[in-house]
């Protein structure tokens, strides 16, 4: 009989909310999921209820990123999803209440560590021979500011 293949999957801020019953979902279809996040206690309580893998990481940073990676590529199996969810967003505020880190660190999750992510899970997946990467927005998209 041959053997089942081992998915693997990520889903940063997976830790509560929309991230959380995201990673339940991957974990009910058969997936080992990593969840990321930045609030260590948040992200065990997680990882026992779903029985995933926590990894503190700040996904704004290529290096967090290459950590997570270098975590996940060492487990065995194959790469297969992506789920941005992880989101830093600024108060929504008049421009003008607004701070230069506000922008800064918004930009930094939200828009740089996405692409971050995209582009290490996208050389997977094309490798792996598909897969998927989802990018999940917030409130911030629709409101503004």
């Amino acid at each position: 009989m041959p053997r089942k293949t081992i998915r693997k999957a990520i889903v940063t801020g997976g830790a509560k909310g929309y991230g959380y019953g995201i990673a339940q979902a991957l974990v009910q279809a058969g997936y080992r999921v990593w969840i990321t996040g930045r609030d260590e206690a948040a992200l065990k309580r997680a990882a026992k209820q779903l029985d995933v893998t926590p990894v503190v990481a700040d996904v704004a940073s290529p290096q967090g990123w290459d950590d997570l990676f270098a975590q996940v590529d060492r487990a065995p199996g194959k790469f297969e999803v992506l789920v941005n969810n992880a989101g830093a967003g600024i108060h929504i505020a008049p421009a003008v209440q607004q701070t230069d880190a506000d922008i800064d660190r918004s930009l930094a999750v939200n828009l740089n560590g996405a692409l971050y992510g995209c582009t290490r899970a996208a050389k997977r997946i094309v490798a792996a021979g598909g897969g998927t990467i989802v990018n999940i927005s917030s409130v911030c998209a629709r409101q503004a500011w």
